[in-house]
């Protein structure tokens, strides 16, 4: 890799190929069961214990407010570092490889950044990459915690 690429961990959810960058992730897991929280947000799927540590699953879904399909719940628990957030991960489809992308394939135009079709995604998306075959639409996951936290204080203001 040079000083002009970057590697990006890649997943799909509802069809679409996302990806957050490479550093930020601690490990990536099956899914094992969700512990649910009262009066949680809707992208919030619970705690989940990996190896005896408590981990926030967050779902991504509904976080970017994709389609929920018929298909079976999300598969795979995308963990990332402690420097991203306090122990959390996302609920994703299916993960890809990881992408090397120049950053000479990563869209500046804002045109083609706001036609990334992901509604709800509230800045959580930091850039578009060209790739061969598809657009990859990439994450900042430092965002996803402040997101939560704001939505929960709006509604305890309420």
């Amino acid at each position: 890799m040079t000083g002009d690429e970057a590697l990006f961990c890649t997943f799909e959810a509802a069809g679409r190929l996302f990806g957050v960058p490479i550093e930020d992730i601690k490990e990536v897991t099956a899914e094992v069961h969700c512990t649910g929280i009262p009066h949680s947000p809707d992208c919030v799927r619970g705690y989940v214990n990996i190896r005896g540590q408590i981990i926030l699953a967050l779902d991504l879904k509904r976080l970017l407010k994709l389609p929920l399909d018929s298909e079976p719940e999300a598969k795979r628990l995308v963990i990332f570092k402690q420097v991203v957030g306090p122990a959390f991960g996302l609920l994703v489809d299916e993960v890809g490889e990881i992408a090397t992308v120049s950053k000479s394939n990563f869209a500046a135009n804002q045109s083609v950044h706001s036609s990334v079709p992901v509604h709800g995604a509230h800045g959580l998306v930091d850039r578009v990459c060209r790739l061969e075959k598809q657009l990859l639409v990439v994450l900042n996951p430092r965002k996803f915690l402040p997101l939560i936290e704001n939505e929960l204080s709006s509604k305890s203001s309420i």
